[in-house]
């Protein structure tokens, strides 16, 4: 699996995220994701907490 794949929805945080439109990794075998949603709002989401 590479990080712009499609994973199938496993359990409740795949649904949860399913809106965020995430774009999935993959660690030990498992799926992660690892953006969710807008990149312009992640970036000021990153800024905020490195404060």
């Amino acid at each position: 699996m590479n990080a712009t794949s499609t994973v199938r929805r496993m359990s409740p945080v795949h649904e949860e995220l399913a809106h965020a439109q995430a774009q999935w990794g993959d660690l030990a075998g498992m799926p992660v994701a690892i953006r969710c949603g807008a990149p312009a709002q992640e970036e000021r989401n990153l800024a905020a907490v490195s404060v």
